[in-house]
C-alpha cells in the first residue's frame, strides 16, 4: 500500500475487514478461528488458515528469523494494529505492494504478501504503519538568533551557537539534530536500542565540548566525550550497577567548575555524584527522598539568577516548580517556587531542556507531546521560552516528529 493520504483513508476502512494489500482487500474473509493463538499474541503461520509452524509474537520484530519469507497466514489477538513489511527493520517495499495493515482477527491467506513477510510491528494507530524512520525537524522550533554568549552553558553540540537535540529512533539509530535553520541532522550510529537511560548537560571532561552519558542493558554507565561537531568519541566505562530510574546531568552543582550528576532510584531517593572534571564521578551521596512521585525532573542551570544550578520539576498533580540550588550539590524543595502555566502530562509528557533555544540568554524548556492516539510514536515538539526568575512563556513551534521516537535526549 502506498503511504499517501488516500492510502491512509483506505487503511482506516481496512481495520474492520482485516487486511489491506496494495490498496485492495485480501482475498477470502477474515478468519474467525482465533483459538489457535493466545490472548495478547500475534501468531504467524507457515501454512494457510493457521496451519504449519507457528511463531508467537508479543511485540515488534525487526526480523522474523527463520520465519522470514515463510509466513502465509496469521492471527492477531493483540488488540493493536498490525503493520507487515517485506523487508527487515520495518522497511516498506516498492509499489504496488509496499506494506500491509491489519486489525484484530485472522487472515487465512496473505495473497500478494504470501511468503514475503520479513518484519512486523504492533501500533496503536494505523497511521503509524509505513512511517519512515527519518529524523524529525528540530529546526522548525523558532530560534530568533544564535545563543552565543548564553549563560546557560549547555545545549550546543556542534559549536554553531544554536541549541541542538538528540533523539533515538525505533530501530536503535541515534541522531544529532542541529538547531540552526537548515542545519544538518547526523546519524551518529546505530545499535542504541538496548540503552535504557541517557543524560547530557554541558562539558564533563573540561575540553569545552558537550558530552553524553548512556546506560546499557547490563546497567553499565558509559561516558561519551563530545567532539564538538555533533558526534562523540570512543566511550569510556564509568562503572556497573547503575540500576537507577533516572540519570540527570546537572551541570555544576557545587561551584567547583565541574559537571555533576543526579540519579534517582526506585524508592525515590536522590543521589549526588560530584564530577571529577574528567568524565568520571566521586562516590555517591544521598541528598534527597520523595522524588519518585515527580513526573518530570529537568536540569535547567541557573534560572533564578543567583549563580547556582536549579531544577524544574513536575509533581503528580501536574504542577510545575523550581527547586533552587544551594550551591553545595543540593537543591531545596522547601524553598520551591511555583511555575505558572499548564503542565498537564497529556500535553507535555516529555519535558526537558537543551539550554537557550530562543537566543535571549535564558534557559528554555522543550516539551514533546504525542499526536492524538499515537502516544510517543509521533507528535509535536514545542519550545517554552524562559524568562528571568524561572518562569516560562507560552509554547512556540511546533516541530513535527515524523518518525517513531523512543527517546528524546535533552
Amino acid at each position: 500500500m502506498r503511504f499517501s493520504v488516500s492510502g491512509r483513508a483506505l487503511a482506516r476502512l481496512a481495520l474492520g475487514a482485516g487486511l489491506l494489500l496494495g490498496g485492495l482487500t485480501a482475498s477470502g474473509p477474515a478468519s474467525a478461528a482465533t483459538s489457535s493463538c493466545g490472548s495478547n499474541q500475534l501468531c504467524l503461520f507457515t501454512g494457510t488458515s493457521d496451519t504449519g509452524s507457528k511463531l508467537v509474537v508479543t511485540g515488534d520484530r525487526a526480523t522474523l528469523g527463520s520465519f522470514d519469507l515463510a509466513v502465509s497466514s496469521f492471527v492477531n489477538n493483540t488488540g493493536k494494529t498490525l503493520c507487515g513489511y517485506p523487508n527487515q527493520n520495518f522497511t516498506a517495499g516498492k509499489a504496488p505492494v509496499d506494506y500491509f495493515i491489519a486489525g484484530r482477527g485472522g487472515i487465512p491467506f496473505l495473497d500478494q504478501f504470501d511468503n514475503r513477510l520479513r518484519s512486523v510491528e504492533l501500533v496503536s494507530n494505523s497511521l503509524d504503519c509505513g512511517m519512515p524512520y527519518y529524523h524529525p525537524t528540530w529546526a522548525g522550533v523558532p530560534q530568533h538568533r544564535p545563543a552565543t554568549g548564553s549563560g546557560t552553558g549547555f545545549g550546543d553540540l556542534n559549536h554553531d551557537g544554536y541549541a541542538d537535540l538528540m533523539v533515538r529512533d525505533k530501530i536503535g539509530g541515534l541522531w544529532s539534530l542541529s538547531g540552526a535553520p537548515g542545519g544538518p541532522a547526523r546519524l551518529i550510529s546505530s545499535g542504541w536500542g538496548s540503552y535504557g537511560l541517557f543524560a547530557r548537560h554541558g562539558d564533563l571532561n573540561g575540553d569545552g565540548r558537550e558530552d553524553f552519558l548512556a546506560r546499557d542493558a547490563a546497567n553499565v554507565l558509559w561516558f561519551y566525550p563530545g567532539r564538538g561537531d555533533g558526534t562523540f568519541g570512543t566511550r569510556v566505562r564509568i562503572g556497573g550497577g547503575w540500576t537507577y530510574t533516572r540519570l540527570l546531568a546537572m551541570g555544576d552543582l557545587n561551584g567547583d567548575g565541574r559537571g555533576d550528576l543526579y540519579a534517582t532510584d526506585s524508592l525515590g531517593q536522590l543521589w549526588l555524584y560530584l564530577g571529577n572534571g574528567n568524565g568520571t564521578f566521586q562516590p555517591r551521596r544521598q541528598v534527597g527522598t520523595g522524588w519518585k512521585s515527580l513526573t518530570a525532573i529537568v536540569p535547567v542551570g541557573d534560572v533564578t539568577g543567583d549563580g547556582k544550578a536549579d531544577v524544574f520539576v513536575r509533581d503528580a498533580t501536574n504542577h510545575g516548580w523550581i527547586y533552587p540550588g544551594r550551591g553545595n550539590g543540593t537543591v531545596s524543595s522547601s524553598l520551591r517556587t511555583a511555575v505558572p502555566g499548564s503542565w498537564a502530562w497529556a500535553e507535555r509528557h516529555v519535558l526537558g531542556s537543551v539550554g537557550d533555544v530562543t537566543g535571549d540568554g535564558t534557559t528554555d524548556l522543550t516539551a514533546f507531546a504525542g499526536a492524538a492516539g499515537n502516544g510517543t510514536t509521533g507528535g509535536l515538539l514545542r519550545s517554552l521560552p524562559g524568562h528571568d526568575g524561572g518562569t516560562f512563556g507560552a509554547s512556540t513551534g511546533p516541530a513535527s516528529f515524523g518518525l517513531r521516537v523512543t527517546s528524546v535526549t535533552f
